[in-house]
């Protein structure tokens, strides 16, 4: 059996893309090719896949995205399986070839991590910002099950198109284990994000060098998005189980706020058919 896959897509600008597919094979072996469009996307032409020895792609299950911040220089993230190893090859070439890119890990982090990474948020040819999801693994016990603890979320800033990383004031996650699925953040650009952990949101003004709790309350506990327009206005989704169970349908609440995330209100709000 052949699993149809998973795909990604990036655009620079309304005529120039990159897309990302791979395929699982019966055996379990996953293929992946990816492709470029410089007609918005009505024709797509191969320019990689890992089934090319020389494309430098290796080990690619788990991915998460992949984003380019101008014509040439792309990156695809993923989730880093085995430990200790950063999921992140940069092209310097329109996608042609790949290289692993190391990232600085922050000082707290000690053997047996693993990461996140997803994929970066780009605002210029030169500027963006990549989160990653840390955690850190050890055995108490030889026989015992690999225990998962001191996760963090650390945002790393570029200002040179992707050449060079630099990480921030990492933020604590109180969960002892990381989900592989981000927690609830975002930038509007280089200075202004907000990232949520548990029933807290945090919030930098200069790019993640120091975070401020703006808001915390057990209704923001279940927000699963955010989504930001300027340092004041920003609306979030929170998803509640009225049953309480968690295995039922949810319902989505759509919360704003006007003041950088301090105070929320209930928004009504209707959806057309």
């Amino acid at each position: 059996m052949v699993n149809p896959g998973w795909s990604s897509i990036s655009f620079l600008d309304p005529r120039e893309g990159w897309l990302i597919h791979d395929i699982v094979g019966y055996t379990g072996h996953t293929d992946v090719d990816i492709y470029r469009s410089a007609d918005g996307g009505e024709t797509w032409i191969k320019v990689s896949s890992n089934t090319d020895r020389n494309s430098g792609l290796t080990n690619l299950s788990g991915m998460t995205g992949i984003t380019f911040f101008n014509s040439t220089t792309g990156l695809i993230t993923g989730l880093g399986i085995p430990s200790d190893w950063q999921y992140l090859y940069v092209t310097r070439d329109g996608g042609r070839t790949w290289q692993e890119q190391k990232l600085p890990l922050p000082p707290q982090l000690t053997p047996h991590w693993e990461a996140y990474l997803w994929p970066p948020r780009v605002f210029t040819a030169q500027d963006g910002i990549l989160r990653a999801d840390y955690t850190t693994s050890h055995r108490s016990d030889p026989n015992a099950e690999t225990e998962h603890t001191r996760p963090v979320t650390v945002f790393y800033v570029t200002r040179d198109g992707g050449t060079t990383w630099m990480y921030t004031t990492p933020v604590p996650v109180p969960e002892n284990r990381i989900n592989p699925r981000p927690r609830p953040s975002t930038f509007i650009d280089m200075s202004h994000g907000w990232v949520k952990s548990e029933d807290t949101l945090y919030m930098t003004i200069d790019g993640g060098r120091q975070w401020t709790k703006v808001h915390s309350s057990q209704l923001f506990g279940d927000v699963t998005h955010l989504a930001f327009i300027s340092p004041e206005v920003g609306w979030a989704v929170r998803n509640t189980d009225p049953y309480g169970g968690g295995a039922r349908q949810t319902f989505p609440f759509l919360l704003k706020t006007l003041d950088g995330g301090r105070t929320w209100t209930t928004l009504a709000y209707s959806i057309s058919r």
